[in-house]
């Protein structure tokens, strides 16, 4: 053979070679890259579906943590002023406090005060604030005393002293204390 035919064969082997890569471009790569593309769209707009989704709940994340820390204080303001009278929660508390500061709890009682109106009361609906007079017998000395009406004075609950008497007790240092407190609590 010749160099020419040779070189005519080549060049038509590289013919067909350029049709057969062209064909199998055509046919088999290209919709192949038409689906790939695609995909990354698909892809494109579901990564981003799921960076807003995931920005919404960090947001709603956040807004739970902001009514969860809104409930503290609500919660506190339900322990400082509570909805009911809650007798077994004021007894443990005198008795916690007595205790606490060095004095015996003699007596408690009770006695609800009536609510009386004024010119500033609230509007009809509102919260009102009730009253519950609580007496108290305590013994000990006078520094555990002091120390029980500082006790009440920081307490959770919402009370005041209104009155207290002081007798000598049997021995040097203890006396017996009549103390009248009045504990608030809130009727919806």
């Amino acid at each position: 053979m010749k160099s020419s035919t040779i070189r005519f064969l080549n060049l038509l082997a590289s013919l067909g070679l350029l049709l057969a890569s062209i064909f199998v471009f055509t046919l088999l790569l290209q919709p192949s890259y038409r689906e790939i593309n695609e995909l990354r769209g698909d892809l494109a707009v579901k990564s981003a579906a799921v960076k807003d989704q995931t920005r919404i709940v960090e947001e709603v994340r956040s807004l739970l943590d902001q009514y969860e820390s809104l409930a503290g204080p609500s919660q506190t303001i339900a322990l400082a002023l509570p909805n009911r009278e809650e007798y077994p929660n004021l007894v443990n508390q005198f008795g916690g406090l007595a205790r606490v500061s060095g004095l015996a709890l003699d007596s408690i009682t009770f006695a609800a005060l009536p609510y009386q109106k004024s010119a500033t009361s609230p509007l009809n609906g509102a919260p009102v604030v009730n009253i519950i007079q609580t007496t108290l017998s305590l013994g000990g000395s006078y520094q555990s005393f002091k120390n029980f009406l500082r006790a009440i004075e920081t307490n959770i609950r919402l009370m005041d002293t209104v009155s207290f008497s002081l007798n000598p007790g049997a021995g040097g240092d203890n006396y017996s204390y009549n103390l009248v407190v009045n504990a608030y609590y809130q009727s919806l």
